[in-house]
């Protein structure tokens, strides 16, 4: 039986030698399809991993799809819910529509119109973030890749950084102002506001040109801002970040940077302009004459040399005193000049005037932001005043030398009072009533009245005098001149006047027809007003802003 069982093993063991063999007789062969299968794994590999990206990629087109959708849905449903603001934008489309298309006398309406919505974008703002009611607002200027963002940046206190790139980043100007609760507003072109954290934690990192480019229109025209409320060194400083005035690239909205750096920095009455050392040794001319563009009346500018940690410390010196030289040959006011650096603290930064933290420690209170709003349509209202009483004053001028006209030819004999010279010389104070611009001026103050009441709603202002009609400021208006008269009239007085010593009865009724036939007295009030609109000592735009 032993032995059965050993014959039986010698025979498994002689099969297992054959299967040996034969895998070594063939093991050529197996190592070939060893490698083949191999291939087909690797291969298969390879185009899991294209698939996997692709599907990454597809996965990433989606949610910035999905992202855009939101933010568009979100900025067009967003609506104005403060009463104040919605009463302000109804009086600008309504009441002061119908007084600005029945008034012809002020020259530059269409910068008063302008001037009364960027009011309405303020009330906006200040109605969806109440924080900034405090605030002294700072734009934050320069060409691109200054280092506006970063420079920002440098004075939060928390880990939310504005984003920075070696490409344009900028693309939707951006308040930042201190708040004790992070948050992060958009707004939509109507004024209603939008939490762009619900829509992506991280969405103020998303805003640059390319995230834009993506839309196939241009974001700030239903996007024109957001804000950022983070922890600021400042308290009372709201800075806005503008986009460079001068972006590289060819794409089309790239250009609109311009006009929106300009508007923000027209706007704000303090405003920093930053000169990067990395890609100029001193300040461009194309800063220099986009400043000297500018209207920076009555404005305060400071100059601070960013980037300086890119340069050794005994360039600084000269840098500065370069820039210094460039703005006074241009005639460009200035608080201050600082070299700064937003990595690293400069242990003796070059300096001309107020240091940069001077400057700012002085911009450092609480506004009074109703105030300035209130001055602004104050301001409009004397304008507009000053204009239509100038107009009133010189057609009611011009009436009393008519009537001074008649009575004197009444005295000279001339008393056929049907006569034709007595039929023009009505017509012409007529011609010269004052009806139209006594009732533009009610329709004025009704405007304003709402205006005022809309600015008061906006800031919880209850029992708060506010006298437009009371003038600061002196508006001096010209006594009647010849020379704003029309020139036939003002031939027809002269001649007249000289007639008036030696009256002949036909030579003054001829003369009369003849100056009355010159001219349509239907237009007649139009054409005084376009003749003596521009001489009016009035109070200007340039005041205003």
């Amino acid at each position: 039986m032993q032995m059965r069982t050993n014959i039986k093993d010698m025979r498994d063991n002689i099969d297992a030698l054959n299967g040996l063999f034969h895998f070594l007789r063939n093991k050529n062969h197996i190592k070939k399809h060893v490698y083949e299968n191999l291939d087909v794994i690797d291969n298969f590999v390879k185009n899991a991993e294209i698939l996997i990206a692709q599907k990454e990629e597809q996965d990433k087109i989606l949610a910035d799809l999905s992202l855009r959708h939101e933010l568009i849905s979100s900025l067009l449903a967003a609506q104005v819910q403060n009463k104040g603001v919605m009463m302000f934008h109804e009086t600008l489309n309504a009441d002061y529509m119908e007084f600005a298309n029945a008034d012809d006398t002020l020259a530059n309406e269409a910068e008063i119109f302008l001037q009364l919505q960027n009011i309405e974008k303020e009330l906006s703002i200040i109605a969806a973030c109440p924080e900034l009611y405090q605030k002294n607002i700072i734009a934050v200027g320069g060409g691109f890749s200054a280092g506006k963002s970063e420079f920002i940046s440098s004075f939060m206190g928390s880990g939310v950084k504005l984003p920075i790139s070696i490409e344009p980043t900028t693309a939707i100007p951006a308040y930042v102002m201190n708040a004790s609760k992070e948050y992060l507003l958009g707004y939509s072109k109507n004024g209603g506001a939008v939490d762009l954290r619900k829509i992506d934690k991280n969405f103020h990192a998303k805003l640059n040109h390319d995230f834009m480019k993506g839309f196939k229109f241009n974001l700030k025209e239903i996007l024109p801002f957001i804000v950022l409320g983070t922890k600021l060194k400042f308290e009372n400083i709201c800075f806005i970040d503008t986009p460079g005035y001068n972006p590289s690239g060819n794409i089309a909205n790239y250009g609109a940077d311009i006009d929106t750096a300009k508007e923000f920095l027209e706007e704000a009455g303090v405003f920093l302009w930053l000169v990067g050392l990395d890609s100029t040794g001193t300040m461009p001319s194309g800063d220099l004459e986009f400043l000297s563009s500018l209207d920076l009346e009555n404005k305060k500018l400071y100059v601070v040399i960013n980037k300086a940690d890119l340069r050794a410390p005994s360039d600084l010196e000269a840098i500065t005193e370069t820039v210094r030289q460039n703005l006074d040959n241009y005639g460009i006011n200035y608080e201050g000049i600082q070299t700064f650096s937003s990595v690293r603290t400069l242990e003796n930064p070059c300096i001309v005037g107020k240091s940069l933290d001077e400057f700012l420690t002085e911009c450092d209170k609480p506004s009074q932001k109703h105030v300035e709003i209130f001055n602004k349509l104050k301001n409009i209202y004397q304008a507009y005043k000053g204009a239509i009483e100038g107009s009133i004053k010189e057609k009611k001028s011009i009436q009393k030398t008519l009537h001074s006209i008649s009575v004197d030819m009444l005295e000279d004999g001339l008393e056929d009072m049907g006569s034709n010279a007595y039929t023009k010389l009505g017509e012409l104070k007529s011609a010269f009533g004052t009806k139209k611009e006594e009732e533009n001026l009610k329709l004025l103050k009704v405007a304003m009245d709402k205006f005022k009441e809309a600015v008061k709603t906006v800031f919880g202002l209850d029992d708060v005098p506010i006298d437009f009609d009371k003038v600061e400021k002196k508006v001096d208006l010209k006594k009647i001149d010849s020379e704003n008269i029309n020139d036939n009239i003002k031939i027809f007085f002269e001649n007249l006047y000289i007639s008036a010593s030696n009256p002949k009865r036909g030579s003054i009724e001829n003369m009369i027809s003849d100056v009355s036939n010159s001219f349509d007295l239907e237009d007649l009030e139009c054409k005084e007003n376009q003749n003596s609109q521009h001489d009016r000592n009035i109070i200007t735009a340039k005041d205003i802003r």
